[in-house]
């Protein structure tokens, strides 16, 4: 199942930069529907137009919030800055205290589920079918890839991404695309869409950013380099695609 909850704009930052792994709701008849394993959209109050989206870890139950300031840190509960007397506070303006003696506190820990967009640009030279690579400065190798921002497509992600880390103008070709999921660090799930395209315009250049090196390689080559057992899997299916 799939939820929406508004969050003000220091917690809604707080569980964006992965500080606030908790929100704390009563535990009313909405609440009671939820599961571990449901999606939850934060989105920014009071518009709601900028969303996280998350995925739903462990559940619990207190009496109150008291009870559960015993039980949880407050920086997993709160944002920088604010103590557990200013956020008992902020709670207390939203949930009247016989509300919150009739119905207890629901404790919901989440991961972020983080989204990217990229491309595995190709490109034939004599007869021999490349892929575009690029090395981070962490030293492992892999293909052009992004966060989304807000209100974009996948398409228009992968393609500005590209464009940002190699200086290459792709265009998505075929119906190519595939995910992968990895989890890069404690309580962020990511989630990667890869597309297939070929270059309109531009020349290779370093950006200002983490990539250390964009080169040409071949499918054999890409293989070999590629540390991920997730993007040999990637570069196989790309491999055999038939509609290229």
């Amino acid at each position: 199942m799939e939820y929406e909850m508004g969050l003000q704009q220091r917690y809604f930052e707080a569980m964006k930069y992965q500080s606030k792994k908790v929100e704390v709701r009563l535990w009313d008849e909405k609440r009671k529907q939820i599961k571990v394993g449901d999606i939850i959209y934060f989105g920014l109050e009071p518009d709601r137009i900028q969303k996280i989206k998350t995925r739903v870890t462990k559940l619990t139950r207190y009496a109150n919030f008291q009870e559960t300031l015993e039980n949880i840190p407050i920086e997993y509960l709160s944002c920088q800055g604010v103590d557990k007397e200013e956020y008992l506070h902020d709670l207390n303006l939203y949930y009247p205290t016989e509300k919150v003696n009739q119905y207890g506190v629901l404790a919901i820990e989440v991961e972020k589920l983080e989204k990217s967009c990229g491309i595995i640009v190709f490109q034939e030279d004599k007869k021999k079918k490349k892929v575009l690579m690029v090395k981070h400065l962490a030293g492992h190798w892999g293909f052009p890839k992004g966060h989304m921002e807000d209100h974009e497509t996948e398409e228009e992600t992968a393609i500005r991404e590209t464009w940002e880390e190699t200086g290459i103008h792709a265009k998505i070709v075929g119906n190519f695309r595939k995910v992968i999921t990895y989890q890069p660090k404690k309580n962020v799930q990511k989630e990667v869409v890869f597309f297939q395209g070929e270059v309109v315009s531009g020349k290779m250049k370093l950006p200002n950013t983490e990539i250390q090196e964009i080169k040409w390689i071949s499918l054999e080559e890409a293989k070999q380099m590629l540390s991920h057992q997730n993007e040999k899997a990637l570069l196989e299916a790309f491999s055999e695609n038939k509609k290229i």
